[in-house]
């Protein structure tokens, strides 16, 4: 009796043994989940904090100040408003002490129905950026930018998701994101693989690598604003227009600009997300380049 459990205790380790190794060999093969299938986290999203507004601090005629946090750390903002300049100071919060890194006006000017945005660092003396677009737009109806709230939002498939949210547990079929004009572009396969499109250069991704998957989770998260909140904008092209000729986003540029092209200024929450949106516009381009791979055309 003894000696037949003494075999059977044998085999049965000999049988968990083989099992554990099996498993330890299989299971590194299987693709991951991508995270992305859950609720999307847009801390893993960004790989790093957003660049997102926490404290109104005061927002009258002339003047603007308000806290952002920026990659884990607080910059206080502090803008003057004198006729179409901005000056904005930018200053790091910590310790209970604020330290100025950056200083620079921008002025935006509209002459017929062009737009001049200049950038200048001030602490430099020299221009960052420089952009002139066109308010007229050939896209939308006929009609005066005064209103964007009549655009109406565009009823999309099942298939890129509802209540405008897109996940990347979508295969086998191709999701776009206009990203402030950069038109990126993923398609999944159902190893985790795919291609990733930044306008007309593309990657090829053999099988699941985080990487790839940080991708396709910003022109998620890009896409559902593009669908969603700041749909009207995108609708005009007004999102590619400002992403183009404000290199450096403040609420007061922003309202600038806006109130050069509408006629009217969007809410502080609009504002809050065109600046959150562009952050991710950055962050998808720095996502693309991460990919490992040559780019090839693909058009």
């Amino acid at each position: 009796m003894k000696v037949t459990k003494l075999y059977s205790f044998r085999n049965g380790m000999i049988y968990f043994s083989v099992v554990v190794s099996i498993m330890s060999v299989v299971l590194p093969s299987f693709p991951k989940s991508s995270a992305a299938n859950d609720t999307l986290d847009e801390q893993e999203i960004l790989n790093g904090t957003p660049h997102e507004i926490i404290e109104l601090i005061k927002d009258i005629e002339g003047e603007v100040i308000y806290k952002a946090l920026e990659d884990g750390k607080i910059y206080l903002y502090e803008e003057q408003i004198v006729g179409d300049v901005v000056t904005t100071k930018k200053s790091l919060v910590e310790n209970g002490t604020s330290t100025l890194t950056e200083k620079f006006s921008t002025a935006t000017i509209l002459q017929g129905d062009i737009i001049s945005v200049t950038q200048k660092d001030l602490l430099a003396n020299k221009i960052i950026h420089q952009e002139m677009v066109s308010i007229t737009d050939e896209t939308a109806p006929s009609k005066p930018h005064d209103d964007i709230h009549l655009w109406k939002p565009p009823v999309y498939p099942a298939s890129v998701g509802t209540n405008n949210e897109f996940t990347a547990m979508a295969t086998g079929t191709w999701l776009k994101a206009r990203t402030a004009g950069q038109n990126y572009a993923y398609y999944k396969n159902s190893n985790g693989g795919g291609l990733a499109r930044e306008l007309g250069k593309q990657k090829t991704i053999g099988s699941y690598t985080t990487k790839f998957d940080t991708f396709t989770r910003n022109v998620d998260a890009v896409r559902s604003y593009e669908v969603g909140a700041l749909y009207n904008f995108t609708a005009i092209g007004l999102l590619d227009k400002a992403f183009k000729s404000i290199k450096y986003p403040t609420i007061s540029n922003l309202k600038k600009f806006f109130k050069q092209y509408l006629k009217t200024i969007p809410g502080v929450g609009t504002l809050y997300l065109v600046i959150k949106y562009f952050s991710l516009c950055n962050k998808t381009l720095a996502a693309y380049k991460a990919i490992p791979g040559t780019p090839y055309n693909w058009r």
